[in-house]
């Protein structure tokens, strides 16, 4: 056999290469070149939410034929923003002219004396404006201190139940009639959970409870219930016997053979146990139905919202889940046009429509709430969604921001997943006199880190902290 050799030039591997490196050499230089012509911003907008970032866009556009100016729009991971605005902060290094953080990260960045917060203080500008009225107050407790407002908030998010209505039209249960959480547990422990096969393993729960409280326990139900973690004063108000109530009676619905739930996580773990109907009930601030129908779009007319369940008679039907607002660092260079900025995209009506059918998430403004858009019914849901919110934002319940929530959260925590272990080992006890215990220890652990924090800890007689 011949061996046929195929001879490669080297000269033409290294031109093309060459030619190659040129062009895209160019290219750079070329980008670089008309980056370089542009103007420089008038103001520099960061935000982390990127299903926000479409409707942004648009209403950045409208804002800067408006006003004849240039928005640089910046999307940020959400750690890396709240990393960057600590050490901005503590450095004093500028920062950008509008930032958009989450409730989550703002306590951690109004610490220290109030007159040392590094956000412009709002206060003035809301009630010269008279728009104090158009959010509702427990809106902007989440975003003030001291009675000082530091933030304009992008949210209500009241929380309601999303549920299967064909698995509850099999059993036959109406859903009206679950109206309080009594209620709910005892028709769920009777007709809805069930080992539908015979083998011997529960196929159907009713809800989704996850096992450390978080955040249906936490952040849901104690909200709910009128339970402060962290009170306006910045104390934690949690050790009370109706957190010891809330607990004990949470408790007997995640573990035991009375439970009802089961801990379904996030994602896709979550959206297969709603697919297969091993939950039945979700607790669904505003914002998740959006998720939910992007990760269960086979379930597209099988789903339901109804409000949550009171603890009493005629108490609340909804509590709240996360949030946003927007801020004005002190280090603006513009601070008038970032706050005309934050209003535009905020209060401006125009945009409102587009961006609740984008996200279903309703606006914070009074103002907005009459709009027929709200009405629209949603064709994933069969019902108009934006209504069924708006009709339960009065009745969110205040949030108050702290350094220390997630700490008081994991306190909590840790408490209950505690409770659950003193259950195991006692089958059948009364768990609520162990609550109190951990309670008053998880209070005690706050109080402890409190006191280190000279502005937080009350001065008493003899110099001494309390």
């Amino acid at each position: 056999m011949n061996n046929l050799r195929y001879h490669f030039p080297p000269g033409s591997a290294i031109l093309v290469l060459l030619v190659a490196g040129l062009f895209a050499g160019l290219l750079v230089v070329n980008s670089r070149l008309q980056m370089s012509r542009l103007p420089e911003p008038d103001l520099e907008f960061v935000f982390s939410a990127l299903n926000h970032y479409e409707d942004y866009e648009v209403a950045i556009k409208a804002f800067e034929r408006k006003h004849d100016v240039r928005i640089a729009m910046h999307l940020v991971n959400l750690e890396s923003m709240k990393s960057r605005l600590q050490s901005a902060l503590m450095s004093g290094i500028r920062m950008p002219d509008l930032v958009e953080i989450e409730s989550r990260m703002f306590g951690a960045l109004i610490q220290g004396p109030l007159e040392g917060i590094g956000f412009h203080d709002l206060t003035k500008r809301i009630e010269e404006e008279e728009l104090r009225d158009e959010f509702p107050a427990a809106r902007l407790a989440m975003w003030s201190r001291e009675g000082r407002i530091f933030g304009i908030p992008h949210d209500v998010h009241p929380v309601m139940l999303a549920y299967r209505a064909d698995i509850l039209q099999q059993i036959g249960i109406d859903p009206e009639a679950l109206d309080t959480w009594e209620t709910f547990a005892k028709v769920a422990r009777e007709r809805i959970v069930k080992d539908l096969d015979g083998d011997g393993t529960i196929d159907r729960y009713a809800i989704d409870f996850a096992l450390d409280g978080f955040p249906e326990l936490t952040s849901v139900l104690m909200p709910q219930l009128g339970i402060e973690t962290i009170d306006a004063s910045g104390r934690p108000g949690f050790n009370r016997e109706k957190t010891v109530e809330l607990i004990a009676w949470f408790a007997r619905q995640v573990q035991g053979p009375e439970r009802i739930s089961f801990p379904a996580g996030w994602g896709q773990n979550l959206a297969k146990a709603l697919n297969d109907g091993l939950i039945v009930f979700l607790m669904t601030p505003d914002w998740r139905t959006k998720q939910v129908e992007m990760d269960n779009p086979r379930l597209a007319g099988q789903l339901r919202l109804m409000p949550l369940p009171a603890w009493e008679e005629g108490g609340r039907r909804t509590s709240t889940m996360g949030g946003s607002s927007l801020v004005i660092p002190k280090t603006a260079a513009n601070p008038e046009l970032a706050w005309e900025l934050a209003k535009f995209l905020y209060l401006e009506k125009e945009h409102q429509p587009q961006r609740f059918r984008h996200t279903n998430i309703i606006s914070p403004a009074r103002s907005s709430w009459g709009e027929p858009f709200l009405d629209e019914v949603n064709p994933f849901w069969e019902q108009p969604i934006g209504r069924l919110y708006v009709n339960l934002a009065d009745e969110v319940p205040a949030v108050h921001p702290s350094p220390y929530s997630e700490y008081v959260r994991t306190q909590i925590s840790t408490a209950f997943t505690r409770v659950l272990g003193w259950k195991r080992r006692n089958p059948g006890g009364d768990p609520r006199p162990y609550i109190r215990e951990q309670l008053t220890e998880a209070e005690s652990n706050v109080l402890r880190r409190l006191e280190r924090n000279v502005f937080l800890s009350n001065p008493v007689s003899g110099g001494e902290k309390r």
